[in-house]
């Protein structure tokens, strides 16, 4: 019971060291540190009270954060970075706190880690807005810009506020664009002006004939097709300068963004299973420097897999395709799809 104790003390102590030295530290610090440190580790491991499993249901916002005082340290660390500093938070970290929350999962403190989201989101604005939206989908995982709003975040009215803000800051840039402002070339060359969407089997890789993932046996099975990935890179990055692309390294910031998306019918299954392949075959051509960028991978789900595995019927999959495109389209307004 005393060594009980002595631990509950001491870690009660350390979490105390961390908020408070992630509160008193300077935007420029604060910042460097959430770079190094596994923040999603970080949040993992602190504990809310029991008293978090039993929170009321969501009314408001603003009637959450009235009322954000004595609670766990879990808490207290997301409502430090996602609330009182959110401001100064430049992108990269603002990315990093929301895979964090992302890896947590978001159903772990139901109601406010969607709030932490929404808040971080809608305290982003312009190309800051697109870069952390890019970002998010440049981390080579599943826990990508699309999966967030639309499967992680599940108040509706969450949502629709996210995707209003996205809509309202990218009229901006849609009529900087019209009118061939400065502003709208910088950011054409930071980071294009159009997503690149493709399929995967029997467009990237050949199926070697392998129902139900293609018919193509012209190739052996998981090919790459040849010139496919020059003319990927070739349609996003176009006759821009800077020839290299940014996946995800914050040491990396004045590199060129990657705009690659992978619409694919294969399900998304408990953890990651079907996604964890492709992503790794991503990685090891973007390390072979074959691949310009890592790309985002838009899946389907089991019940349209399960129509087609046991009826034969492929409507389903073109539906679930189209609506995953749209959704897509939603997120990224001020771009052109290709």
């Amino acid at each position: 019971a005393i060594t009980r104790l002595w631990r509950k003390r001491e870690t009660v102590r350390i979490e105390r060291f961390i908020i408070e030295t992630l509160q008193d530290c300077q935007a420029d610090d604060l910042n460097a540190l959430l770079r190094r440190v596994k923040l999603g580790l970080l949040i993992y491991k602190l504990k809310d009270n029991s008293r978090d499993g039993q929170e009321g249901s969501w009314t408001s916002p603003s009637s959450y954060f009235a009322d954000a005082g004595a609670r766990g340290a879990r808490t207290e660390l997301v409502d430090l970075l996602a609330v009182q500093r959110v401001a100064d938070l430049n992108v990269h970290s603002r990315v990093v706190l929301l895979d964090a929350l992302q890896q947590m999962p978001l159903s772990a403190c139901p109601h406010r880690a969607e709030l932490w989201v929404r808040n971080v989101i809608l305290w982003t604005r312009g190309d800051e807005l697109t870069e952390l939206k890019t970002l998010c989908d440049l981390k080579g995982d599943i826990h990508s810009l699309h999966k967030l709003v639309y499967h992680d975040v599940s108040e509706p009215g969450i949502r629709r506020e996210i995707l209003k803000h996205i809509q309202r800051e990218a009229s901006v840039q849609s009529a900087h664009r019209l009118l061939q402002t400065r502003a709208s070339r910088s950011r054409a060359a930071r980071r294009g002006e159009r997503k690149v969407l493709s399929d995967l089997d029997d467009t990237l890789l050949c199926s070697g004939g392998h129902y139900p993932a293609g018919i193509d046996r012209r190739w052996p099975r998981k090919a790459v097709y040849p010139g496919v990935l020059a003319f990927f890179r070739e349609l996003d990055l176009g006759a821009a300068e800077a020839p290299d692309c940014l996946s995800f390294s914050p040491g990396q910031a004045g590199a060129r963004l990657g705009n690659l998306v992978f619409l694919s019918a294969r399900p998304h299954v408990f953890s990651d299973l079907a996604e964890r392949s492709s992503y790794a075959k991503f990685t090891h051509l973007l390390q072979a420097k074959r691949l310009h960028t890592m790309p985002t991978l838009l899946t389907g789900d089991l019940k349209t897999g399960g129509e087609m595995m046991l009826r034969g019927d492929m409507e389903p999959l073109a539906q679930k395709k189209a609506q995953n495109f749209l959704e897509f389209q939603a997120l990224y307004p001020e771009f052109d799809f290709v």
